[in-house]
């Protein structure tokens, strides 16, 4: 193990070589010039010196000659290693003065592991030529002139360097703008005119305190923003909270520039910044106004229907929320008798008192004039019943009218819960009908929207008990070829037996979608699809209902199922009814997550008009279902268009598929159409099982 000294006014290139040099087992000390270097030279034990070249006292010429003047030191090795004598001429000056290498920052590792490994390797303390007067004074003489050249050359620089800042500042005092500038080490070195009058420093003041403000974070914000452009040398954008001399706190937009010298080394960062106080209050006023009602406060039906797709996208996991509809009873008197300021200030008693009244989360709504909505999340119906008195007992008890203490004003409240199968619109509709029926009965009461059929003579469907679990039984529905009378797919579709009573999916699912449970039965009945296709290698089809068009891991969620037991998730389709798309439109994610699935997409085009699918995102969907009628129903003038609707889905790259076919001129028109598979009932009644189907195929 060698002992290895190395010299260099930098702090940072002597750590560089000493983890270089001790990677390779060497014992390093250091020194910042060439004095310090030759004390410890001349106390022993140092077998190799690594120096700079220019230093302060002493630079590395110097300290090379002195060592070889010097009996005692002459054969210790020398290694430059300099970014400032970079010429032919230093080079053959530091061969002359006896120096082994010649290295220029920054150099290669493996090239400074190879030098100093070669230069150890010679002859220790090998003797050194002897230096005549002449000699001496010769080398002497050229390094007296390569330090001065050198020196100059560092003045000129730091002459430029001066001329430029200066111009450069007095450029950023006349700019309109608020400008501090960073050093290299990211530190605050010069603030322009305005942002000193800005801090409140005045003519030739300082703005020592600009980033002195409330919140540490502000500025910590500003500085890990300047660090980062140093950093990557690009330009960013900061807004920072910067206290103002008259103690408002202001909004500042910076736009951050990093500098560069001519070697294109980072210098600093320059933070140009805009007030931008009055436009983000501006911006922050009008999102307010537009999303909250002017005389009360409150949100609006826009921010309603907003919070409302949130919350759906939650009780698509089986969550419920209450939907209340408040409606104050006569208030149109309160406005005849006392006038519509008394009224306006009525409303808004009215409202405070709700928003009191409600729990911290929920969601307080004015929809128009005395209409109000309060949208409660994890909330069923004992629960919403309980709040929609507490809010009609708190109502009725208040003085809301101003100069009027004992008018009394009372409200009459549809209370609803609302299960994943619901848009906003059905569900406060049915909030809406639960609330006239309330008024009807002879109002200051609550009613609840599961009754709304029941009172009106509709059918009363079973609780959702009862619906959770259900005995379910599958039918398949053939879907062949036309023409070469291969078998495309089976739609399937389920029958369920709740309480005696049989019900069709659909009577079910709107059932089910009331009591919140359709996102757990229909996953169930696609298990119960799945675990029949396992034995058989029939493609199936089955409906998309609201809970998963609001869900998009519906998809990771059945391609999973499919997966456990060993089904093909290309084997299995959706179908999806236009009339839901109309109703509730997919988001973004779901379709993306629809277009990543290997779980093909029907588009199920029964119940609406053929041409509405005219600008529907078609390009997750592999297929369109229509009735066969739904060409040639109805208005004769609109066949040629719905003739050409389908010519554009295929054009599109969408197999068609006529339902409906219960006749053989039915099949013949379908085959004219161009369809590419037919479903219906004179191919065949459905049968119970795939089984089933698979021996009607072999039976021909």
């Amino acid at each position: 193990m060698a002992h290895v000294l190395v010299v260099d006014d930098t702090p940072e290139d002597r750590a560089l070589l000493r983890a270089i040099v001790e990677s390779r087992g060497h014992e390093v000390s250091e020194a910042p010039n060439g004095v310090q270097a030759l004390e410890r030279l001349r106390r022993g034990g140092v077998d190799l010196v690594i120096s700079d070249g220019l230093m302060p006292e002493m630079g590395g010429f110097r300290l090379c000659l002195e060592i070889r003047r010097d009996p005692k030191l002459a054969g210790v090795p020398f290694i430059f290693h300099t970014a400032t004598f970079t010429n032919e001429r230093d080079q053959r000056l530091a061969s002359e003065l006896g120096a082994q290498a010649y290295l220029v920052k920054p150099a290669p590792i493996d090239l400074v592991v190879k030098t100093v490994e070669a230069a150890l390797g010679r002859p220790e303390h090998a003797p050194a030529p002897a230096l005549d007067e002449a000699a001496l004074l010769g080398l002497l003489e050229q390094y007296g002139e390569r330090l001065d050249s050198k020196l100059d050359h560092k003045v000129e620089q730091l002459e430029a360097a001066r001329d430029a800042r200066d111009s450069f500042r007095a450029l950023l005092d006349n700019l309109p703008l608020i400008v501090v500038s960073f050093d290299a080490g990211g530190r605050i070195d010069h603030y322009n005119r305005m942002a000193i009058e800005f801090s409140g420093g005045g003519r030739g003041g300082s703005a020592d305190g600009f980033l002195d403000v409330d919140s540490p974070e502000e500025s910590d914000r500003l500085i890990a923003a300047v660090r980062t452009a140093l950093a990557d040398g690009n330009c960013g954008e900061v807004t920072a909270t910067v206290r103002h001399h008259d103690g408002r706190p202001r909004t500042l937009r910076f736009s951050l520039l990093p500098y560069h010298d001519q070697d294109g080394v980072n210098l600093g960062v320059v933070a140009a910044g805009v007030d931008v106080t009055e436009e983000n209050e501006y911006s922050h006023l009008l999102l307010h106004l537009a999303e909250h009602d002017v005389l009360t406060d409150l949100p609006n039906r826009r921010a309603l229907d907003a919070r409302f797709e949130e919350v759906l996208q939650q009780v698509a996991s089986g969550k419920t929320c209450a939907l209340l509809f408040i409606d104050a009873d006569r208030f149109k008197t309160v406005n005849d008798e006392y006038g519509h300021d008394v009224g306006d200030a009525a409303l808004a008693n009215l409202a405070r008192l709700l928003t009191a009244t409600v729990g911290p989360g929920d969601l307080v709504v004015r929809l128009c004039g005395d209409e109000f909505v309060v949208l409660a999340e994890n909330m069923g119906w004992d629960d919403a019943s309980a709040l929609a008195e507490r809010i009609r007992t708190e109502l009725a008890s208040a003085d809301l009218v101003p100069g009027a203490p004992e008018r009394r004003i009372t409200v009459s409240i549809g209370v609803n819960v609302v299960p994943e199968a619901a848009t906003p619109e059905e569900a406060l509709r049915e909030s809406d009908r639960a609330m006239y029926r309330a008024k009807s009965s002879g109002r200051d009461r609550t009613a609840l929207s599961r009754d709304n059929e029941g009172e009106n003579g509709g059918p009363v469907t079973p609780d959702s008990g009862s619906l959770r679990h259900p005995v379910t039984t599958l039918e398949f529905y053939p879907v062949y070829s036309p023409l070469t009378g291969e078998l495309s797919r089976c739609a399937a579709r389920a029958t369920f037996e709740v309480s005696g009573m049989s019900l069709a999916d659909e009577e079910y699912m709107a059932a089910a979608a009331r009591n919140g449970v359709a996102s757990h039965t229909n996953r169930r009945t696609i298990e119960l699809l799945l675990d029949a296709m396992s034995g058989s290698d029939i493609h199936c089809s089955a409906r998309l209902w609201l809970s998963d068009v609001l869900d998009p891991t519906t998809f990771d969620w059945v391609e999973d199922a499919a997966s456990r037991r060993g089904v093909d998730p290309r084997r299995l389709a959706f179908e999806l009814t236009v009339e839901r798309i109309l109703r509730s439109a997919p988001s973004l994610t779901w379709l993306k997550a629809a277009s990543r699935s290997r779980v093909r997409l029907i588009l199920d085009a029964r119940g609406v008009e053929l041409m509405r699918i005219v600008g529907l995102p078609l390009a997750p969907f592999s297929e369109l279902a229509f009735p066969l009628e739904a060409v040639r129903g109805g208005d004769e003038d609109l066949w040629p268009a719905r003739e050409a609707v389908l010519f554009d889905a295929a054009r599109d790259r969408l197999k068609l598929t006529a339902t409906g076919i219960e006749s053989r001129e039915a099949l013949a028109y379908a085959i004219e159409l161009g369809v590419d598979y037919v479903e219906g009932g004179v191919l065949g009644v459905p049968a119970s099982s795939l089984d089933g189907i698979r021996l009607r195929i072999e039976a021909g």
